[in-house]
């Protein structure tokens, strides 16, 4: 299996639609782009950050007691592996460890498999925005530090700093969150 780690070079060299080259450059000088790798191979990937999108997370909802989970991408040769999940679950760990309450995404209103694999996740739908310029909308959260069902464990979870050097992120991560 492999181990879940950060590394600075990950999201940069990867295309995501509507996701500016800057953008990419920018969640990585911030540490924010979190992948599992297998040897050299990105095997899945997400963004986790403070980034509260003011069209669907509104003050009454304290955006600020949360982190946001973007872009989780698991490369075909990997689905249904739990990395997707397991992603999540760091994601989920590291708000609580931030001192957080939710940890929380927003999905495209069309896309009813992922409502269902995030609701298998145990996160709760919230509401859905229908704005006529965005194609997602449909917001989830869950508890920050919950785990989804405890299928997988990493042995090391590292991020890699703006400069290449090995930040510890923090012991393992099974499904109970630890």
């Amino acid at each position: 299996m492999p181990g879940l780690r950060g590394i600075t070079p990950a999201c940069a060299g990867t295309h995501f639609l509507n996701w500016t080259a800057k953008d990419q450059t920018d969640a990585v000088g911030r540490g924010e782009c979190h992948v599992a790798v297998d040897g050299f191979r990105i095997a899945a990937m997400a963004v986790v950050d403070e980034l509260a999108d003011p069209e669907f997370w509104h003050e009454e909802d304290e955006p600020r007691d949360a982190l946001y989970v973007h872009r989780v991408i698991v490369d075909r040769g990997y689905a249904g592996s739990g990395l997707g999940e397991a992603l999540v679950d760091f994601a989920s760990k590291l708000a609580a460890d931030r001192g957080k309450s939710w940890l929380r995404l927003d999905a495209w209103r069309t896309n009813l498999a992922l409502h269902g694999y995030y609701r298998r996740q145990g996160f709760d739908h919230v509401r859905t925005v229908s704005l006529p310029h965005r194609g997602s909308g449909v917001l989830f959260q869950r508890r920050a530090g919950e785990a989804s069902r405890g299928t997988v464990r990493f042995e090391r979870m590292e991020r890699m700093g703006p400069e290449g050097e090995e930040l510890r992120q923090g012991g393992s991560l099974d499904g109970e969150g630890r």
